[in-house]
């Protein structure tokens, strides 16, 4: 346990230095967005092709910096790997301790929240395949905590902004959770990208991968409205909506 802390400590340490190192050239948020298509692109093995690389390779043409951003992915595995049970979000501090307050005032649930809100859901009898659905997942931290109950149900996020499903869709893919990351405004309903994660068993264990779809592809919408619906908020298949047509939720 002890060993898994400082373990933990010094990946933490390693992360945050790849990253710093790799700023000299281009300014901090513009490296840690670079990092997160790095490292979607590393996890998408099935059709991973060189030139997906390319636009990483003009702005760091220099082979030190590709070393960095391998360092920076293997400490990023490290730090979510958490004392050895995993289902710990790598990026919610060092996102909000960097970029949080400067750029949007974006503030993630604090863990210890996030557990006490899967536990008090997610019962020990809840069934394999349940849907878990978070419509602002920040960088995913509900679903963590609701896969420390039961790994085996299935998770859906959403956010509006772009790197948050990045962040989420990595923390799933670390963690070999199945379900959906929709890039989208949950209020209005408008959906431009997601992330479909998936597992495969290679005969040793399950492998994740994931495949992406455009505008309007997605089953976050569905799964939400069902969700909203079954409330009887209103008729059985329409939903509130205000002078804007932005969703009701409350």
């Amino acid at each position: 346990m002890e060993y898994q802390i400082r373990k933990q400590a010094q990946a933490k340490k390693d992360f945050e230095k790849a990253l710093s190192s790799l700023a000299y050239t281009q300014n901090n948020w513009t490296v840690f967005e670079d990092f997160l298509d790095y490292t979607l692109l590393m996890l998408q093995w099935q059709d991973r092709k060189e030139e997906y690389f390319d636009d990483l390779k003009k702005r760091y043409p220099k082979e030190e910096q590709h070393k960095l951003f391998v360092e920076a992915f293997y400490a990023l595995a490290d730090i979510a790997d958490n004392d050895g049970t995993g289902f710990f979000d790598p990026f919610g501090d060092y996102f909000m301790e960097h970029f949080g307050n400067k750029f949007k005032g974006q503030f993630f649930t604090p863990e210890t929240v996030t557990d006490f809100m899967a536990a008090i859901t997610i019962s020990d009898d809840t069934p394999d395949g349940t849907i878990v659905c978070d419509p602002t997942c920040g960088s995913g931290r509900t679903l963590l905590s609701a896969a420390k109950c039961n790994r085996r149900i299935i998770f859906y996020g959403a956010d509006i902004d772009l790197n948050c499903c990045k962040m989420t869709a990595i923390n799933m893919m670390l963690n070999t959770m199945e379900g959906e990351v929709a890039w989208m405004n949950t209020l209005s309903m408008e959906h431009w990208k997601s992330w479909h994660i998936k597992k495969v068993f290679n005969g040793y264990g399950y492998v994740p991968y994931y495949i992406t779809t455009g505008p309007g592809e997605t089953h976050f919408v569905e799964r939400l409205k069902n969700s909203i619906a079954s409330k009887d908020i209103d008729e059985a298949n329409e939903l509130k909506v205000g002078k804007k047509q932005q969703l009701m939720l409350f």
